[in-house]
């Protein structure tokens, strides 16, 4: 049975809808693993991937933004800060695609091995993406031109998406944070 899913206000057009099984039996040679450990079997298999895939959806969009930005601000092309600052972005977003095809050959190598090294290469692509979205609104802002709708709903999904699952990776961060201090004061006290 279709559900009406989430909600977004954002990413338009972007159909979501849920799904309701219920009474549904699975034969056993199509069982993906023991019953009750899919969470641990698919689902966090599934969010390295989606971490390590981030990086260059995000890098992607940057692109788009920056391509836009040149399109409707022809007048940016005269001045000499608003051209230096479009090329340290451009420079940006080429590194962070970089970056997430490090992340993905990484997950090909080894999954599960390489896992801490995609969760920070998807923690960094995740803060560099943010300071990039916030160098962009604040190229915008400062300049003497209004962005077509669809420059503006483009950076607004970029915004909101990088608002996904925010708490998580907070909480990510922090088990770092941590990690990193009981490391120190090993070795202080070595």
């Amino acid at each position: 049975e279709l559900t009406g899913g989430v909600e977004i206000d954002y990413l338009r057009p972007s159909p979501h809808c849920g799904i309701k099984m219920q009474n549904v039996r699975v034969p056993a040679e199509n069982m993906l693993g023991p019953e009750g450990d899919a969470f641990d079997a698919i689902s966090l298999p599934m969010r390295r991937t989606e971490d390590a895939i981030f990086a260059a959806s995000k890098a992607g969009a940057i692109r788009h933004l920056l391509k836009h930005i040149c399109a409707e601000a022809p007048t940016l092309a005269n001045n000499e800060e608003s051209l230096t600052e479009l090329g340290k972005l451009s420079a940006a977003s080429a590194g962070l695609g970089a970056l997430a095809f490090q992340g993905a050959e990484l997950l090909d190598i080894d999954p599960v091995g390489n896992a801490d090294a995609v969760g920070a290469i998807a923690a960094s692509a995740r803060e560099w993406a943010s300071s990039l979205h916030e160098r962009i609104t604040a190229l915008i802002d400062t300049t003497q031109w209004t962005p077509s709708p669809t420059l503006a709903a483009a950076c607004l999904d970029l915004g909101k998406s990088l608002g996904i699952a925010r708490g998580a990776y907070a909480i990510q961060a922090r088990r770092r944070g941590v990690a990193l201090f009981e490391r120190t004061t090993e070795i202080n006290t070595s």
